[in-house]
């Protein structure tokens, strides 16, 4: 990931937005230390924050879709 891209990211522009960010990767590369670090970031801003793994999204979002 390039640096610039980071730097952008820690404006937290995309909480305002309202979008999502998602870090792909093999393990190893760092996903989950930027992820919380945007996390403590945006909680500093006054943010709410909700973090889990990809296999607790998919949990959560299969027990919450209507049959």
């Amino acid at each position: 990931m390039k640096r610039e891209v980071i730097a952008h990211l820690g404006t937290l522009d995309f909480v305002v937005g309202k979008e999502n960010v998602i870090f792909l990767g093999p393990p190893g590369t760092g996903k989950t230390h930027l992820a919380t670090g945007l996390g403590i970031r945006a909680c500093q801003a006054g943010h709410r924050v909700a973090f889990a793994t990809a296999a607790q999204w998919v949990t959560r979002l299969a027990i919450n879709t209507p049959q």
